[in-house]
This record gives C-alpha cells, structure tokens and sequence, in this order.
C-alpha cells in the first residue's frame, strides 16, 4: 500500500499507558508475562500444552517462538515455553503489542506491506515495554552509555532485543518530549527509579557548566 507507514507515535503512547497503569509491571526488568496473564483478557498457552492437551499441530502456526490469534471472541497467545528466556520474553511482549495496537490477528490477509508494518509497530510496542526510553534517557544524563551491553545488564534482555533497541531510540528522541507531556515522563521515570538508582546512584553536586556542555554533546550523538 503506497504511503503506509508504521505508527511509531501510537505505539509509542500505547506502550506508555501500558506502563503507567500496570499493576504488575512495577518494576524493571519488566514481568510482561505475568501482566499478560493477570491484566489483560489474552489467554496465554505454550506451544507444549497446545499439543498435548488440545492436540494442535503449532507448525501451522508459521512462527517458531510465539503468536497471538482470536479463535472464538477470544484472544490466546501462543508462545514456546522451551526456548530462552529472554527470547520468550520478547515474543510475548511483541505479540502482545498486537492486541494493544488492534493489528488485524488474520495475518494471511494481510499484504506483505501492511504484515511488514505491523511487525515495525510490534516490535516498537515491546522495545519500550521491557526497556523504557524515559528509564534509558535518564541513565544517559546521569552519564550512562546505551549500548548493546548495557541494555542487556540493565533490562535483562537478550542481544537480539538490544538491538532492536538501539534501532528504535532515535525514532523516539524525534518526538517523546513533544508526545507525553513532562508529568507522564516524570511519572515513568519515579515508577523505575529503584532500576535508575542502582544502576547510576545521583550525583548530589553540582556540575560546572563546561561540565554540563560536554555531557550534552555525549547525550547528542546519540541523538542524531
């Protein structure tokens, strides 16, 4: 379809009342399972109990880790309880970020470009539910670097979504500040302080202003 293009804004905001109104999610790393399970209407079933207590053939699934339909007014995310950890954890939130985007479920229907920008916009969902840009934007002015390595120790992610990550934060240093306004930002921040003050405890002195200068041009390059 010419001129689709991903809704980064509506994934961005969505992922952020996820995170504000969560009761389960309130603290980092994020239990997206158990917010899943305990806050939303999504059934979660693996793969394993599928075939065995339901009899489905989940190769017909089409994806090896996880994937969300609607069978009877109901939605089941399916997902492979035998793969890694972190890995399970990022499929979950990715298909998760299909119900909470409303992407049409009936995958086969799609176009290749409306299947490609779905997948954009559930990657981005998840990208920001397990590893919040207002935590990492924090630890960047606190002095901290976002780097593949960091992300994973920080957010308890594999190297796969640390990745995804680093792609996304670009995309959203473009427009955070303008789309959630300073009270939701502070909000999510004061939620995961605990993750913040552990990783880089604030300095109570005050920085001189070269100081100040040479950690924005630090902050700057990661912004462009």
């Amino acid at each position: 379809m010419v001129g689709l293009k991903p809704d980064f804004k509506k994934a961005y905001a969505i992922a952020n009342d996820v995170l504000l109104m969560s009761h389960t999610i309130v603290t980092l790393p994020a239990d997206i399972h158990g917010h899943i399970k305990n806050e939303t209407e999504i059934k979660l079933c693996s793969y394993e109990t599928a075939m065995r207590k339901y009899g489905l053939d989940v190769s017909f699934f089409g994806s090896e880790d996880a994937l969300i339909t609607e069978m009877g007014g109901r939605y089941i995310l399916f997902y492979k309880k035998m793969i890694d950890q972190h890995r399970m954890k990022w499929s979950i939130g990715h298909e998760s970020g299909h119900y909470y985007l409303g992407h049409n479920l009936d995958f086969k229907s799609l176009s290749k470009e409306q299947y490609r920008i779905q997948e954009i916009e559930a990657d981005f969902f998840a990208a920001q539910i397990l590893m919040p840009d207002q935590v990492i934007w924090e630890l960047v002015n606190r002095g901290e670097t976002p780097n593949r390595d960091n992300l994973i120790r920080w957010f308890d992610i594999s190297a796969k979504a640390a990745d995804k990550r680093m792609e996304t934060l670009n995309k959203q240093s473009e427009y955070r500040d303008y789309y959630l306004n300073k009270h939701d930002n502070e909000s999510i921040m004061l939620k995961f302080s605990p993750l913040i003050e552990r990783v880089s405890p604030k300095k109570y002195w005050q920085t001189s202003y070269e100081d100040e200068e040479e950690m924005q041009r630090e902050r700057d390059k990661w912004l462009y």
